[in-house]
């Protein structure tokens, strides 16, 4: 048994896919006014993460030897008003085509915190040379390294954020405290737009939560309804949990579901969203969706991975009154709780 890997099946409940198969289309027209920025805070955290920003861009052969990204920079800042509620803070990293994955992501932790790094890539390739001065210079005013074929592209990434926690702030209590953090990369080939720093990214969004409690999500993952619903809002349960991730190094082991690949698409949300409101009393619900429906699988169970989620034991986890520890497996690779 591995010191410090624990699931408790009182205090965690569990971690369910929403599956999305749609990317971001666009906002409803009616107009929301943006909250006031706390621009002080967020020029100092840009001047010390951008201390070594490359402009020069991002090469393959650096990639391939796997040298971390100098040519990222973090462009602009949303910090949430919203006073959270319980000291845990889910962290993630996407692009643009995800953002509705993100809002979802939000959505199931109200009372908590969302920090997510969203990533821009911007290619050198194509950039016209012998622009004219004033196109140049407007470029390098919104931020350096870019070109002027660049300057819509940063501002309709920004003006949609904008809209993104402009509604998020308006949601009240249904909805997370949501922080953002936009970074464009500047990468020479093609390539390297398909292929995001992921490590670096999520390194970028930890740094945006400052809550006891951390918990490193896909973005398309939504914690089920109890999370913060029942497990967050009992004292003693918080208490005990930061106590011994502090004191003790413990980890809490987040269950993660997959929607099977069986299921039909136009039905394959509606299945999310059940098995997103089962009871941490009817855990026997996801048990029989699992084993008997064949509608979940245990996360990348279906997709031949058995080693990522093995450990968990998903069986006895179904029964478990009591935490139970986790005897570590090569190739186990959880989602968790854990402290700061």
């Amino acid at each position: 048994m591995v010191s410090g890997m624990f699931f408790n099946c009182t205090y965690i409940q569990l971690i369910v896919i929403l599956t999305i198969y749609y990317s971001y289309q666009g906002l409803a027209s009616e107009s929301i006014s943006s909250p006031p920025r706390n621009t002080s805070a967020e020029n100092l955290l840009k001047q010390c993460y951008n201390s070594q920003f490359q402009p020069s861009g991002t090469l393959f052969n650096e990639y391939l030897d796997g040298q971390p990204t100098r040519s990222l920079y973090l462009h602009r800042v949303w910090w949430s008003t919203k006073q959270a509620e319980f000291p845990l803070s889910f962290f993630t990293m996407c692009d643009l085509n995800r953002i509705t994955a993100l809002q979802e992501q939000c959505k199931s932790l109200p009372g908590g915190t969302v920090a997510a790094a969203i990533w821009l890539p911007l290619s050198l390739n194509g950039v016209p040379e012998g622009v004219d001065a004033a196109a140049a210079a407007e470029a390098a005013k919104l931020g350096p390294g870019l070109s002027a074929v660049h300057v819509h592209i940063v501002e309709n990434a920004t003006a949609l954020l904008d809209e993104v926690f402009a509604r998020n702030e308006a949601a009240a209590n249904t909805s997370c405290a949501l922080r953002l953090m936009l970074l464009y990369e500047i990468v020479v080939q093609e390539a390297l737009a398909m292929l995001m720093p992921i490590n670096i990214m999520r390194n970028t969004a930890l740094i945006a939560t400052d809550s006891d409690l951390v918990a490193m999500l896909d973005v398309d993952l939504s914690a089920n309804k109890d999370l913060a619903g029942l497990v967050m809002r009992s004292p003693q349960r918080v208490t005990e949990m930061v106590f011994r991730a502090e004191r003790q190094h413990v980890a809490w082991i987040l269950p993660a579901w997959d929607v099977s690949r069986s299921v039909p698409s136009l039905k394959r949300n509606s299945v999310a969203d059940e098995a997103l409101s089962v009871s941490s009393k009817e855990k026997y619900r996801l048990e029989e969706m699992w084993k008997t429906k064949k509608q979940l699988f245990p996360f990348a169970l279906e997709r031949g991975y058995v080693l990522g989620h093995n450990a968990t034991n998903y069986d006895r986890w179904f029964t478990a009154q009591a935490h139970y520890g986790i005897e570590y497996e090569e190739g186990y690779e959880p989602w968790f709780i854990a402290s700061r």
